[in-house]
């Protein structure tokens, strides 16, 4: 089976989702469509494991539920007034380039997750509350094979967490399209304590409670997917929320729909034990037939519920509806991050199982607590071992610390009275020199400092190469290495030729493509990856730019500005305060706000 056959969510989005009697929602019918193919004992284990997550989810709707209460001056926390800006779409539709993906096996399955290529310090933009978006599979072009088109539309690929893509085949790229939906326009609507019933379009909003923090409403189910909220104070600022939850269902039912579904699901699993299926067609129909007895998860009365609970006492509510939609498809090509690796491997629970290249099996040993620190070395309790694949097993070494670099080479320190020195992956020394740091750099080149303050270049091949004029290493910043000689600093490229020569009393590392130098006069300027000073040195504080503007002062206040210098912004303050990152940043200059891009969102 292509994903788990008995995935938590798919159980939870099945039982939450509105149901009619005897009807089967699109979620539940998407899960019986995907256990075609499993056999019966493979159902019976999947749905074992998807047991006993239930099991554990179900102590949410156990614990004690939160109750309105007074909020003092103190506790009270405020947030950012509602708003559209689809200048964000821009942002994120631009940065999947260079996107690559970490392909890991457990289990006798592949596992995916999104990861940037030579790019350790990259974030995922930020996405705005309005908005969403989500990944589609195109094509897969697997390892010596044909590429794939067909039947992986729901294979899951994220930033965060690996995700199952079936069983073990090595994947070389993925071709990806990238959906986002976003509000373009927004009908409001304020509810205030007196407020019973407010009539919209052909829906009903109805405020059951608004009681100290608290806020309960029932909204018709044809406006709850674009409708936003903010709950306001007695001084008309907008409240931080706590807490919400929402329900097609009246009162708190939800935690007694689970409990009827885990029954129905023990009872299948009772009767998979005792052979009771004839085939997995028996077992759908059962499943169809109980699931549509469960009163729970029927959405009888036409609305949704929503319960919040704030971080203030709540004076008035507005509500926003959305009246305009946008969507772009992004299509981007993610390639194996992990392909320098010639050795695979599989973890199981019985098995530490050893691959080549193309996932066939080389050996394999009994499962242990081994940490893999590279290709061919693992760690142990502080023991490192290397992979002997002649002999099939795995040596011990003597070492205190092992560093392998994705260009070929890896770094021994055999005790704390030497440094590292460099060897190739089948442990040939490549020279006697003893390296205080090593940093990776890209699958070329790797750079180190030696213990007498030199940096060296040590590329795919084994070339060692000093670079002259540097004698530190201080960041890898964008495809270029922030470097410093005699207290000054600069870049240089991967193969250690200086681009931006070590003049500069202080410097930041590139962002956007363009760096902060600092000359001993104290001003502040930028230069780009060429080592072209892009905005001339005149500035008296200066800030990364992050989403196209930059943070500087310049005489008796403080400015936004664009790449090209323009002021966005100008201020008299002469004080400043940045709040959160990506495109949920703010600038707050004396008494107005600004957000990401520049754009006034509030004043004091």
């Amino acid at each position: 089976m292509k994903n788990s056959v008995l995935t938590f969510s798919i159980i939870l989005l099945s039982l939450f989702a509105p149901m009619q009697a005897q009807d089967i929602n699109p979620e539940m019918e998407a899960f019986l469509e995907r256990i075609d193919g499993a056999s019966l004992e493979e159902l019976e284990k999947e749905l074992d494991e998807g047991i006993e997550g239930i099991k554990a989810f179900m102590g949410f709707f156990d614990a004690p539920g939160e109750e309105p209460k007074m909020i003092t001056d103190e506790e009270e926390r405020l947030t950012e007034p509602f708003r559209i800006d689809t200048s964000v779409v821009k942002v994120m539709t631009q940065q999947f380039e260079n996107m690559g993906f970490l392909q890991t096996f457990k289990e006798n399955k592949s596992h995916l997750k999104f990861d940037k290529i030579d790019d350790d310090y990259w974030n995922q933009a930020d996405l705005s509350e309005s908005m969403e978006e989500w990944f589609v599979p195109r094509k897969i072009y697997y390892r010596n094979s044909t590429p794939v088109m067909s039947g992986i539309e729901n294979n899951k690929i994220s930033f965060f967490w690996e995700e199952d893509w079936g069983d073990i085949k090595v994947i070389d790229s993925i071709e990806i399209d990238y959906n986002i939906r976003y509000t373009k326009a927004y009908d409001s609507l304020q509810l205030t304590k007196k407020t019973k019933k407010l009539n919209y379009k052909q829906g009903v909003v109805k405020v059951k409670k608004i009681e100290k923090n608290h806020l309960y409403i029932t909204i018709s189910d044809a406006y709850a997917d674009g409708m936003y909220l903010r709950a306001f104070n007695k001084d008309g600022k907008p409240l931080g929320q706590n807490s919400s939850s929402f329900s097609p269902t009246a009162d708190d039912s939800a935690g007694d729909t689970m409990a009827a579904m885990l029954s129905l699901l023990e009872d299948v699993q009772g009767r998979l034990k005792k052979d009771k299926f004839n085939d997995v067609e028996e077992l759908k129909k059962y499943l169809i037939k109980n699931v549509s007895k469960i009163e729970g998860g029927k959405d009888t009365d036409g609305v949704n519920h929503r319960k919040y609970f704030f971080r203030g006492n709540i004076d008035t509510i507005m509500l926003y509806f959305q009246t305009e939609e946008g969507f772009q498809t992004v299509p981007f090509t993610a390639t194996n991050n992990g392909l320098f690796r010639k050795i695979l491997l599989n973890q199981t629970k019985e098995h530490l199982i050893f691959m080549d290249e193309d996932a066939k099996e080389i050996f394999r040993i009994d499962e242990r607590p081994l940490e893999r620190i590279g290709n061919r070395f693992f760690m142990e309790d502080e023991t490192y071992f290397y992979l002997n694949i002649a002999d099939k097993r795995l040596n011990k070494m003597e070492a205190v610390n092992v560093y392998e670099t994705s260009n070929g080479h890896v770094f021994i320190q055999q005790n704390l009275e030497h440094g590292f020195i460099a060897h190739d992956v089948n442990l040939k020394k490549l020279s006697d020199l003893e390296f205080s740091n090593v940093w990776y750099v890209n699958k070329e080149y790797a750079h180190a400092l030696s213990h007498d303050k030199e940096v060296y270049t040590i590329d795919s091949v084994g070339n060692i190469k000093k670079v002259e004029g540097v004698d530190e290493i201080v960041i890898q910043s964008e495809g270029l290495t922030m470097v410093r000689s005699n207290e000054k600093y600069g870049f240089m490229d991967v193969s250690g030729k200086v681009i931006v020569p070590c003049t500069y009393a202080d410097a930041e590392a590139f962002s956007e493509g363009l760096a902060i130098i600092k000359n001993d006069e104290g001003q502040y300027g930028f230069v780009d990856k060429t080592g072209e000073i892009i905005l001339p040195l005149v500035y008296n504080r200066a800030n990364s730019f992050e989403n196209g503007i930059a943070l500087v002062s310049k005489g008796d206040g403080y400015l936004l500005i664009n790449k090209t210098g323009k002021v966005i912004v100008k201020t008299d303050s002469n004080g400043y305060f940045i709040n959160g990152t990506g495109v949920q940043k703010t600038y707050q200059l004396g008494d107005k706000k600004y957000d990401a891009f520049g754009k006034l969102i509030s004043q004091e």
